[in-house]
C-alpha cells in the first residue's frame, strides 16, 4: 500500500506499506517502522486508525517512500494462492493472507517509482 498522512500541523508524507518475506524473522528498524515512536507520534490517532496501525514485530512495516526509492534497486512481487499459503508449513503461523486488487497503470514522471 502508498498512502499520503497527514501529520500533526498539516504537513504531509508519503508512507509504503512492505511485508518482509521473512516474516517475522527479522524486523525493520529505520525511520517509521515499528519501533519508531518519535515519527508515529507525529500522526493523529484518525490517520492511525485509517491506516489500521498496529507496531507488532510481524514483518509489516511502513517506510518512507523517499527512503524506498533510496533503498530498493528492485522490487519483486510475490504471488502465492490461497492453497499455497496454507498448504506450505513455513507459512502457517504467519497471519492470514489477503488479496487486493488494484486497477490502472503506470504514469511516467506521476506514478512510475520516480522515472521522468
Amino acid at each position: 500500500a502508498v498512502e499520503k498522512i497527514e501529520l500533526y500541523g498539516g504537513s504531509e508524507v508519503t508512507l509504503v506499506k512492505i511485508r518482509s518475506p521473512l516474516g517475522s524473522c527479522v524486523e525493520y528498524l529505520g525511520s517509521w517502522g515499528n519501533r519508531d515512536a518519535t515519527e508515529w507520534d507525529e500522526v493523529p490517532p484518525q490517520e492511525r486508525e485509517r491506516l489500521g496501525l498496529k507496531h507488532m514485530v510481524d514483518g509489516e512495516f511502513w517506510m518512507l517512500y523517499s527512503d524506498v526509492l533510496r533503498t530498493f534497486t528492485q522490487l519483486e512481487v510475490v504471488h502465492l494462492d490461497s492453497e499455497t499459503a496454507r498448504d506450505e508449513p513455513s507459512l502457517r503461523c504467519h497471519a492470514p493472507w489477503t488479496a487486493r486488487v488494484y486497477q490502472g497503470h503506470w504514469l511516467r514522471g506521476v506514478t512510475a517509482g520516480g522515472c521522468r
